[in-house]
């Protein structure tokens, strides 16, 4: 009786039936729709972790502050762009993780469902992970030729390039890359370090002792007063005072020394064109003793002098070493570019002179040579008959006569031909024109520059360290999502 009357109660039937179907079809669309909307968000909150990630890789931070302060910094830089992007579903902060290669970002949201109830699911806890590298510089052998001539003592200029050159070692070790820098100071000529002395690629003569007899002169009485002069030093002039007397008495005394003629680790030239060429190294180079005695150079009344920078530091990825021996650095003697940019190739290069080996022949490193200098080629070498005969060694780099308007021609085409060589080996070349003043000489260094941008001027101190800084900017890796 019930299930005929059930049976025969059609239009309640169909009303359950309905029913069911109904809570079933829009259980499956809402769902659905929750579904869309969860992956929405969740690409959503995935490019704001981007975001962050990438804000975090490149906000700047004081290299003087500890490492959390930093951490701190990146945090904070990484919750204000997703903040700033209006994202109103995260509650938690971001938790950023800092290795020396990479920043991690890990952002957390709820997402609240509309159906979910109906499945027991009203909340979806979303995450999405971000990492970014971050900016240094990478597989990077650098070497900086730097003017370490008499020009650069003046007016604090010196002091300047050893905090600009630090500045850059600094930028290369907070890299973590692990590249190399090498140190070339040049003068006239360059030094190595003595312990090279018995290498193939080089010949030092033998040293020697001679004894000087001199006549002292003591001065007694008169009146002397001190004047305000003039000299050229190094193309650049200079002002310093000196002591002139008058009506003084002069007595003579017979004096005796010996004088040590030395190899301190000095090295010169050699001749066109092996004076611009990396190899060839059967023809040596030739070791410079200090100081030569005018006693056995005749027509010169003056000992000769090499007058070398502090010695070459090869590739090293020794930061602590490498400040130690900038921070050594002192001015002395004249200008001859060809020695800083030859040297600097010959320290890039592999095999001879410093025996330097290609960890990985297939990927080589990227090589860079930064040439830094305050002014024109002062000298040239001087291959006569007649000053080889003076020396008994190799060819003389002379100074160029400023009083009688004479230039360094023949040297400046040597700079030039060497900076083109250089660069068609792959090396990319950075020049700094420091305070130069002569329109030649900038457009000599602007040049020899890989590409214009590559080529830098500074006008004052500050200028200097600043284009140092922006070298080991242009030289960091460019950021990128690395996930």
């Amino acid at each position: 009786m019930i299930m005929r009357t059930f049976k025969s109660n059609e239009t309640g039937n169909v009303s359950l039936m309905f029913s069911i179907v109904l809570f079933s079809l829009l259980s499956v669309v809402g769902v659905g729709l929750d579904y869309t909307n969860l992956v929405k968000a969740q690409a959503e909150l995935q490019a704001q972790a981007d975001f962050a990630a990438l804000a975090a890789a490149t906000v700047k931070i004081n290299s003087s502050s500890s490492e959390s302060t930093n951490n701190d910094v990146r945090e904070e830089a990484a919750f204000q762009v997703i903040k700033a992007n209006g994202y109103e579903n995260l509650e938690v902060r971001p938790d950023v993780y800092v290795t020396r290669k990479s920043v991690t970002v890990t952002a957390t949201a709820n997402y609240k469902t509309m159906f979910g109830k109906f499945i027991g699911k009203e909340n979806v806890v979303m995450q999405a992970i971000a990492e970014s590298g971050l900016p240094g510089v990478s597989g990077v052998d650098i070497v900086l030729a730097l003017d370490n001539t008499n020009s650069m003592r003046v007016t604090g200029k010196m002091t300047a390039l050893k905090s600009g050159a630090v500045t850059l070692i600094d930028a290369v070790e907070e890299s973590g890359s692990n590249s190399k820098v090498a140190i070339v100071p040049f003068a006239r000529y360059v030094g190595v370090h003595t312990d090279l002395k018995n290498e193939s690629w080089l010949n030092v003569p033998e040293e020697f002792t001679t004894e000087r007899t001199w006549q002292q002169a003591t001065h007694t009485g008169g009146t002397c007063r001190t004047e305000a002069r003039t000299r050229e030093i190094d193309g650049v002039e200079e002002e310093y005072e000196t002591e002139v007397c008058e009506n003084q008495v002069t007595t003579y005394e017979t004096k005796t020394r010996d004088i040590e003629s030395r190899w301190i680790g000095c090295v010169g030239t050699r001749t066109y064109p092996l004076n611009e060429r990396d190899g060839s190294y059967t023809t040596p180079i030739e070791g410079l003793l200090d100081p030569i005695p005018h006693e056995i150079i005749p027509n010169h009344n003056i000992d000769r002098r090499a007058f070398c920078p502090t010695a070459i530091t090869p590739l090293t990825n020794d930061y602590d070493e490498l400040r130690t021996q900038i921070n050594r650095m002192f001015t002395t003697d004249d200008t001859y570019l060809p020695a800083g940019l030859i040297w600097g190739q010959r320290v890039l290069s592999p095999g001879l002179p410093f025996d330097n080996v290609q960890e990985n022949p297939n990927n080589p490193n990227r090589r860079v040579l930064v040439l830094m200098t305050d002014g024109n080629n002062t000298t040239f070498i001087n291959d006569t008959a007649a000053m080889r005969e003076v020396l008994k060694a190799p060819p003389r780099i002379d100074s160029v006569n400023f009083e009688e308007g004479e230039v360094a021609t023949e040297t400046d085409r040597t700079t030039e031909r060497l900076c083109d060589s250089i660069k068609s080996d792959g090396t990319e070349i950075y020049t700094i024109a420091f305070q130069v003043e002569s329109a030649s000489a900038r457009t000599l260094l602007r040049n020899c520059a890989s590409t214009p941008s590559m080529a830098l001027t500074a006008d004052n101190n500050n200028a200097l360290i600043r284009q140092f800084e922006n070298i080991s900017e242009a030289l960091k890796d460019r950021v990128r999502l690395m996930r």
